[in-house]
């Protein structure tokens, strides 16, 4: 999203938040990316669901991905509404497509 229009996703900062997780940088993680736990989280009762156990993706986990889905989306809204433009993740991509697609369209349009 943010290499096709310039603006940050609902996602944007999920992975350097990760990084920080991983090195025990907690404070640092949850500045980036507040919804890095509940990713992890469910990352590892998935992992632990499919892969130890031999489960099939059930109700709940269905359930928790489009809550946690839908929280992250609602988070993304007051975050823009609030922060942006701002620091990463929350800034604007000048160098995007859609961006370069439209000088050049202005380009032809007025030659």
């Amino acid at each position: 999203m943010v290499a096709l229009t310039g603006f940050p996703c609902p996602g944007c900062g999920l992975t350097r938040a990760g990084i920080h997780l991983m090195h025990g940088e907690v404070q640092s993680a949850f500045r980036i990316h507040p919804f890095i736990y509940g990713v992890a989280a469910y990352g590892a009762v998935f992992a632990i669901n499919r892969y130890l156990l031999g489960r099939r993706m059930g109700k709940v986990l269905k359930g928790s991905l489009v809550l946690l889905v839908a929280a992250m989306c609602l988070f993304y809204i007051w975050r823009m509404i609030r922060y942006f433009p701002g620091d990463p993740p929350i800034s604007y991509y000048g160098y995007n497509l859609l961006r370069r697609m439209m000088a050049l369209f202005q380009y032809f349009l007025l030659k």
